[in-house]
């Protein structure tokens, strides 16, 4: 967002919330410092492909956000995005 400059370097969907969580919390805990990530809320077609690998378009708002966690100086913190 433009306050504070997130950078999509890997976007992806995910078939449940718990699926995602656990891997951008496995992303984050791997990461060096500063690295973050976001989970949000979309709805798909019914027929979505998964395995496409097609993101988009999306446009992203923190209402949409329902999990964040960051590594700052070596420590997790989760659910810094505030809504």
């Amino acid at each position: 967002d433009k306050k504070h400059g997130y950078y999509d370097e890997n976007q992806f969907y995910t078939r449940t919330k718990k699926e995602a969580i656990e891997w951008v919390k496995k992303y984050v805990e791997e990461g060096v410092d500063t690295t973050y990530g976001v989970v949000s809320e979309t709805t798909l077609p019914y027929d979505y492909d998964f395995d496409s690998g097609e993101i988009g378009p999306e446009t992203y708002h923190d209402f949409d956000v329902v999990y964040s966690i960051a590594k700052i100086d070596g420590e997790i913190k989760e659910n810094f995005v505030i809504k």
